[in-house]
């Protein structure tokens, strides 16, 4: 009974560690239109990176820039 689950975590961990690469390329191919890499992407992300860029977004939204002199620089 234990071979056969050391066997079978075995198996598992040699699908997890497949080949993704081809996947991973997707999204930074240039010659693919940004749907299609983004669709490439966003499988790739976890719930949490997904959250983040929203949360970059909507922090963005009517925000206007700061002034960083006070002074015109002639």
């Amino acid at each position: 009974m234990k071979k056969l689950l050391i066997l079978s975590l075995i198996a598992v961990l040699f699908y997890a560690c497949g080949d993704s690469s081809s996947k991973e390329k997707d999204y930074k191919d240039k010659s693919l239109s940004i749907d299609e890499r983004v669709d490439a992407l966003l499988p790739l992300m976890s719930t949490e990176e997904k959250v983040a860029q929203m949360r970059i977004f909507h922090a963005n939204i009517g925000a206007k820039p700061r002034r960083k002199w006070k002074f015109k620089i002639i």
